[in-house]
C-alpha cells in the first residue's frame, strides 16, 4: 500500500488539479495546501515540519520524491528529521536522480545535489546520470537506472499524431 502528499505549492486548477484529472491519477492522500500559505522562502521548512506530522502518523518503510523542486527537498529533509529525532530508517528514494545543469545560480540545481546525497535509493534516467552520481561519490549500490519519466509518461498517454507531435 501507498499514500501520497501533495504539497499545493502549485494551487491554480491549470498547474494542479488539471494534470490530476487528466493523467487519471487518484486524489492525493493529503494536500498540504502549502502554496497559498507561505511564500518561497519558508516553504520548504513548513513542507518539511507538515510532511514530518505524515511519517510520524504512517510510518512508512519508505518515501519517494522526484526532480528538483522545493517540494521534493522539503520531502528528503522530512526524512532524514524523521529518522534522526526517532531513531528508526525510512528510506528515501530520488526519481530523476543525477541530473545535473552545473549552474549553481539555479536553486533546482542546489535542490537535486542536495536530495541526491541525502538518498538511500537513486533511480537516474539514464548511465549518463549514473555516472555522474558515481562521479560525487555515490555508491553504485544504491543506484538503479530506470529510464525517463517523461518518455514513459508520453507513451502511457498514448499521444495521438498532429502537426506539432510529426516535427519533434
Amino acid at each position: 500500500p501507498f499514500f501520497t502528499i501533495h504539497s499545493g505549492q502549485h494551487y491554480d486548477r491549470k498547474m494542479s488539479e488539471i494534470f490530476f484529472k487528466k493523467l487519471k491519477l487518484k486524489k492525493p492522500d493529503y494536500n498540504l495546501g502549502l502554496g497559498k500559505k507561505t511564500i518561497n522562502d519558508n516553504f520548504i521548512i513548513l513542507l518539511a515540519k507538515e510532511t514530518e506530522k505524515i511519517l510520524i502518523l504512517k510510518q512508512p518503510e519508505i518515501v519517494v520524491v522526484q526532480g528538483d523542486t522545493n517540494t521534493s527537498l522539503g520531502g528528503a529533509i522530512a526524512v532524514k528529521k524523521f529518522n534522526k529525532k526517532f531513531k528508526k530508517k525510512i528510506k528515501l528514494a530520488h526519481v530523476e536522480s543525477g541530473l545535473r545543469s552545473y549552474d549553481y545560480r539555479m536553486p533546482e540545481e542546489l535542490n537535486r545535489t542536495l536530495i541526491d546525497h541525502m538518498s538511500d535509493i537513486l533511480f537516474p534516467p539514464t548511465i549518463l546520470q549514473e555516472k555522474i552520481l558515481e562521479s560525487e561519490g555515490i555508491s553504485k549500490k544504491k543506484i538503479f537506472t530506470v529510464g525517463s519519466t517523461i518518455s514513459d509518461s508520453l507513451k502511457l498517454m498514448n499521444l495521438k499524431k498532429t502537426k506539432i507531435s510529426n516535427r519533434i
